[in-house]
């Protein structure tokens, strides 16, 4: 997982890296027993039910809530006048320890985007209430069920308090044996619900969705290949659920499932059937049921409007996070027509090797998709081995994207990203794509990506998390295209968004 350091979290990184290194666990902070007062009252030992009274310390902070932890195998170090971690000093695989953290000049969706920029995949989301209350909620953001390295598992826990915000950052390694990380796990979960507050003030910016936020047609946000229909059922009571390819496959997997309700945490589902659906000639089809009864939640996050679906039936013991954006023009984008007869892109035909790989993208990737007027190139390169002429080499996130032409607006149809290595050879007519080695999907996605990648595998995270400057290099590419075509197009649209305006 990339971590940056950007809101104010990177001295508790600095000090877990210390501590899994065998260094000082309090180089740069102050342990709490030292020089920083400790208060300890009866009634707040006797609230910690994990920690004895003998041996429970009571921290409190500078922000109005109070932790009690065992001292014989926690430890608590401040880092500075609003942050303080806590460390498992008993045995354990690696280090396991929670930070706390109040950020007063901070909004909670600042902070919810970008520590959900961390991850190199989608994390895991989820909303709940907060530790130590029964009444204010947050947010949840975790790796635990999708990349980890050595046993390690990281998780935030963000919330709106008193006009600021209240970040936990939980790190935790495995050792795979229960004697070992039993313990540590009790002391830590054990710890954090100990919390209390002095005075929690109402939170302000927190709304709860509803079900009706869920109801509609939602788009996959990266590629947008793969769609979510939510539905009212016929009870009247529970919705409907099917989630499959949007384009018209011979053959395409179908998950199908029913809702008994969805409240402001999203729903849980235990009756999946998930199918290889195959289509004949005439458009009769049969499924393949591949299982029944598969189990998993749909969660609809109010901060970036983005619904969240965690299959826990994945193979290999990795939960499978899949997100939507709203797409509710989808059935009304796949039936617009179109009289237009839009010119080829070639604005990439400047640079020979450029060019081939920009015609492969419009003829063998575009092609796969939803047609539309004109398909769009767009090439991120990462690095280019051209020593070998025969088998030149070009990694890079490469993307591709279908419009209509709609009056002066150039309409999204369809497309997707399509990162990886290509491979092509000098011809006496130029220059050939031979083969396209693509970086996985799912759970395959960061082992195959450092295959590929290799040594620029952390220039390849960057580039493909990058969202405003591919932004700004699609609208450049568009602008080329209109201007050299003569072309009156002013405008263009993407699913769940306004039209964005171009020449600005």
């Amino acid at each position: 997982m990339r971590r940056k350091c950007l809101i104010g979290l990177c001295l508790t990184s600095i000090l877990f890296l210390q501590t899994a290194c065998g260094g000082s666990s309090t180089q740069g902070a102050q342990r709490v027993g030292d020089a920083v007062e400790v208060t300890q009252t009866a009634e707040t030992a006797s609230t910690a039910e994990t920690v004895t009274a003998s041996e429970s310390e009571v921290y409190t902070s500078n922000d109005g809530w109070s932790i009690t932890y065992d001292k014989s195998c926690m430890e608590a170090a401040e880092i500075d006048e609003h942050s303080v971690q806590f460390l498992y000093t008993g045995e354990s695989a690696g280090a396991n320890m929670f930070s706390i953290s109040y950020m007063e000049d901070k909004n909670v969706e600042e902070v919810f985007n970008e520590i959900k920029s961390y991850f190199e995949t989608a994390p895991r989301v989820e909303e709940s209430v907060v530790p130590g209350t029964n009444d204010k909620y947050g947010y949840w953001i975790n790796n635990a069920f999708g990349e980890q390295t050595n046993g390690m598992t990281e998780q935030y826990i963000i919330y709106e308090y008193n006009e600021g915000v209240l970040v936990w950052d939980i790190i935790n390694h495995n050792s795979g044996d229960d004697a070992i990380d039993i313990p540590v796990s009790d002391a830590i979960s054990g710890t954090m619900h100990t919390i209390t507050y002095d005075n929690f003030e109402k939170q302000k910016s927190y709304v709860a969705a509803t079900a009706d936020s869920y109801i509609g047609t939602w788009a996959e946000s990266t590629a947008e290949r793969v769609t979510a229909t939510i539905t009212e059922a016929e009870d009247g009571v529970g919705y409907n659920v099917e989630i499959t390819w949007r384009e018209d496959l011979p053959q395409k997997d179908v998950y199908t499932m029913y809702l008994d309700s969805i409240d402001s945490t999203g729903a849980y589902y235990m009756d999946c059937t998930y199918a290889i659906r195959t289509f004949d000639d005439d458009g009769n089809y049969t499924d393949d049921i591949q299982y029944e009864n598969g189990n998993g939640t749909l969660y609809y996050c109010q901060l970036d409007k983005m619904l969240y679906w965690t299959d826990f039936m994945v193979d290999d013991g990795v939960i499978g996070i899949t997100t939507f954006i709203k797409a509710d023009n989808l059935a009304e984008t796949e039936e617009t027509t179109s009289t237009a007869n839009l010119p080829r892109c070639t604005e990439y035909n400047d640079d020979p090797i450029e060019g081939a790989i920009a015609d492969y993208l419009i003829d063998n990737i575009g092609s796969q998709y939803s047609q539309g007027d004109v398909c769009i190139p767009l090439l991120s390169v990462i690095d280019t081995d051209d020593t070998n002429k025969d088998d030149i080499k070009v990694l890079g996130n490469f993307y591709v994207y279908n419009y209509v032409a709609n009056g002066d607006t150039l309409e999204f149809v369809s497309g997707g990203t399509h990162s990886g290595c290509m491979h092509l050879k000098a011809t006496d007519s130029g220059y050939q794509v031979t083969e396209f080695d693509q970086v996985a999907d799912g759970s395959d996605f960061t082992a195959s990506a450092k295959k590929i990648f290799g040594d620029e595998y952390d220039d390849f995270a960057e580039d493909l998390s990058d969202d405003t400057e591919k932004r700004e290099e699609l609208e450049d590419v568009l602008e080329d295209y209109i201007e050299d075509n003569g072309l009156g197009f002013t405008k263009y649209l993407e699913y769940g968004y306004e039209a964005v305006s171009l020449f600005d």
